[in-house]
């Protein structure tokens, strides 16, 4: 083989080196779907207008005031920066508390509030409850909602959300569409007294969806909302409290007015067995000077154990296909040390010949 050979054969080694690094990286490194769809721009945007009834009209967010049996009218601009016409449907949520102890105002469910008049629900002063509307590009629409405060007596707050949803018009053949969403506040008020938040924890048990978790169901029974809480939560055997089982601590979590949220507590890779349990949980909210402690104990059955051995990371199969890449990539690593391997032995085998040659001359 010439010089001039090897030197052709090297220069497409090195690009396969280069192109099976480029692979290798490709695979072992996920991609974030959710991170893309956050940074990318949300294609409209929305403004609220000014309500007779706005506490402070400096603030972005609907913040009203009204006396019982009052009614006014909220209203938005949506506002489509896109070059095609889009639709979207908007709504007024009430809030509630989501798994993740946080306020949640894009669920449209009307579950039942808890100490409160069903009167005051969203479904009941809203209407109406949800608009769909399409609006060409670079257009807007102004889009209203009537809402009547019930003449009843109100201690507290009711707290809400304006959710503006841009509908799917096709699905990307990757089967990933982004969906954006525009939540504003809506809080409302009969006076300016204020009630202080009540917690109350209900029932600790195991259960299971997609991890074991440990879930104590809680309530908000006042028309009072928390902000800024610190939730610490521990577990224990309940014939050995002094040994964690499992442990966890929350910062900036909330809580909506007048709901019913479960608080868990993963498991992840923990084996527990059948028997009884201690669920230490502390919640602290600064901003009102509050705090729950609760120690609870309560049981596993044989059942429950053994649906959360099935179902906790250390039990679950490893999909067929993660293997595949795994093999892939160790192929490719391998195929890469390889022609490195190569490379090397070649050029050791040129500098050989180089020392050779000046020995000689």
């Amino acid at each position: 083989m010439t010089f001039a050979n090897f030197k052709s054969k090297a220069g497409l080694i090195r690009k396969a080196a280069i192109f099976a690094a480029f692979l290798l990286l490709t695979i072992a490194k996920p991609v974030n779907l959710t991170q893309a769809a956050t940074q990318q721009e949300s294609s409209f945007s929305v403004t609220t207008n000014q309500n007779t009834y706005q506490r402070n009209t400096e603030l972005p967010y609907f913040d009203l005031l009204m006396g019982p049996g009052k009614t006014t009218t909220l209203s938005v601009n949506v506002i489509n920066n896109d070059e095609a016409t889009h639709r979207y449907t908007i709504s007024i949520n009430r809030a509630v508390t989501n798994t993740n102890t946080i306020i949640d105002y894009g669920q449209t469910k009307s579950e039942p509030m808890v100490g409160l008049n069903q009167k005051f629900n969203m479904t009941s002063i809203v209407s109406p409850r949800t608009q769909k509307i399409t609006i060409p590009g670079h257009q807007q629409k102004v889009v209203k909602f009537k809402v009547t405060m019930p003449k009843i007596t109100l201690k507290g707050v009711l707290l809400g959300g304006v959710h503006v949803r841009q509908e799917i018009e096709k699905k990307e053949e990757s089967g990933y569409t982004n969906r954006f969403n525009f939540v504003t506040t809506l809080l409302m008020r009969q006076s300016n007294k204020s009630a202080k938040a009540n917690l109350r924890l209900n029932k600790v048990s195991v259960t299971t969806n997609n991890i074991g978790v440990i879930n104590a169901s809680l309530t908000n029974t006042t028309a009072a909302y928390l902000t800024d809480l610190t939730i610490k939560s521990s577990l224990f055997n309940a014939n050995n409290s002094e040994k964690v089982i499992a442990e966890s601590k929350q910062k900036a979590r909330s809580v909506a007015p007048n709901t019913k949220f479960n608080y868990q507590l993963p498991l992840r890779k923990r084996k527990l067995k059948s028997g009884h349990y201690i669920l230490d949980l502390t919640i602290v909210s600064k901003k009102t000077e509050q705090t729950w402690h609760w120690r609870q104990t309560f049981t596993i059955s044989d059942k429950d154990a053994n649906d959360v051995m099935r179902i906790t990371e250390y039990y679950v199969p490893t999909p067929w296909w993660i293997w595949v890449l795994i093999g892939l990539g160790v192929l490719l690593l391998l195929i890469l040390l390889l022609i490195l391997w190569l490379l090397f032995k070649r050029r050791k085998h040129d500098n050989d010949d180089q020392n050779e040659s000046s020995s000689n001359n």
